[in-house]
């Protein structure tokens, strides 16, 4: 029974710093995308 549950609070945390991890990569590729659109705009007003 503690066994279980150790293993379920250990599986809880792994999944919320995945979850965090997951977030920042989303952030990045978002701001990257956000850059490169913005390059190619400013690209085709020359």
């Amino acid at each position: 029974m503690t066994d279980q549950h150790k293993a379920g609070e250990t599986t809880r945390k792994g999944a919320a710093q995945g979850q965090r991890s997951i977030d920042r990569e989303r952030v990045i590729l978002a701001l990257i995308g956000l850059a490169g659109a913005a390059f190619i705009v400013a690209m085709n007003f020359r």
